[in-house]
């Protein structure tokens, strides 16, 4: 199969539909990220909004302060237009954030489009197929595509400083991200599978978000990928995977008449934690460092104050989203899966 070329384009900001400040905020989905993230942002900061209204499957809501309607429903049918009308969640003054499964994050999105402002979690759908039926609103309505490590302080800190001064990327010959966790998934997590689930961060923070603040047109091609799964966890402290969970991807970066090369590799289950990505210029040069290991929910306020902001700069546009979820798919495709691995070590192709 030929590799894929995603191609991203200067960031052009359109006239803003909502103007108005963000005063309430619904959620669809309940699960641990959001719980573990997203609410005690909230909790945290109690006075942040007018109402909170979150719908999922559960029959009660399980979280605590602050206080928040509850409505539940299933995960193939309409949300409660009557009770979210009745409660004003359907103003633009409402942003809705959609944490679901990857499998259900377009229907929401649509349901939603032109009403009120609307953030899906990564993955941004389950394959890029399903992504592209958001393009037509990527322009006409406020759809926004969220990755909580693309607001580490320094990644943020890196892509500030591509904005301002571009000497540092017109270096880069080469990339290097490694996203090595020693934990596996948690028991109850919905299991997305490592290129759409970790690669995403790579992507994204390694390549995305810095040449996108180059204000130029670059295209990204996936030469290259393997993946592994790791075997279960021996005291069964974690989920028996159904997915990968190691993954390896290389390729290039064309811009500006320039080559650069990326070699992206990711473990859970592995020895250790290390998360970074490095850029390197001539005869291997080391020219920065950008430190992904920021831990807890601050990387998800700061996105979540984005959001709410009269103009919201996520560092990256819908349809660079769709685009990377291209990357994602071709990366499938091309993947040589490797034989499972032990927990607690790395695949071949990563040691």
């Amino acid at each position: 199969m030929t590799p894929s070329l995603a191609e991203f384009t200067p960031v052009v900001f359109h006239p803003v539909t909502l103007t108005q400040r963000i005063t309430r905020l619904g959620f669809v989905g309940m699960g641990e990220a959001m719980q573990k993230k997203t609410w005690p942002v909230l909790h945290a900061n109690g006075g942040l909004l007018d109402d909170i209204v979150v719908c999922s499957l559960e029959p009660h809501s399980c979280l605590s302060e602050p206080l928040h309607h509850y409505q539940q429903v299933r995960p193939d049918s309409l949300l409660p237009f009557d009770y979210l009308a009745e409660y004003g969640f359907l103003s633009h003054g409402t942003l809705w954030i959609i944490s679901t499964p990857s499998e259900f994050h377009v229907q929401y999105a649509i349901q939603l489009a032109g009403l009120c402002r609307v953030a899906l979690e990564k993955p941004l759908a389950v394959t890029s197929a399903q992504a592209r039926l958001l393009l037509p609103y990527a322009d006409r309505f406020e759809i926004y595509s969220m990755n909580h490590k693309v607001f580490n302080a320094s990644v943020l800190a890196f892509v500030n400083e591509c904005r301002q001064d571009l000497s540092l990327l017109r270096q880069v010959c080469h990339i290097e991200g490694t996203f090595s966790e020693a934990a596996g998934i948690s028991r109850g997590r919905q299991q997305e599978d490592c290129i759409a689930d970790v690669q995403w961060h790579l992507i994204t923070c390694g390549l995305v978000a810095p040449f996108k603040a180059a204000a130029t047109r670059f295209e990204v091609l996936v030469e290259r990928a393997w993946v592994a799964t790791h075997e279960p966890d021996p005291v069964g402290h974690y989920a028996l995977p159904t997915v990968w969970t190691a993954s390896r991807l290389q390729g290039r970066l064309l811009w500006d008449w320039e080559e650069v090369t990326f070699d992206f590799r990711q473990a859970k289950g592995a020895p250790t934690n290390e998360k970074v990505i490095r850029l390197f210029g001539g005869s291997g040069k080391l020219l920065t460092e950008i430190d992904l290991n920021e831990t807890g929910w601050e990387a998800h306020a700061r996105m979540l104050l984005a959001l709410m902001r009269p103009v919201v700069d996520m560092r990256l546009t819908l349809a660079d989203a769709v685009a990377v979820m291209e990357l994602i798919d071709v990366s499938r495709s091309v993947a040589y899966q490797e034989p499972t691995y032990v927990f607690g070590t790395l695949p071949g192709f990563l040691a």
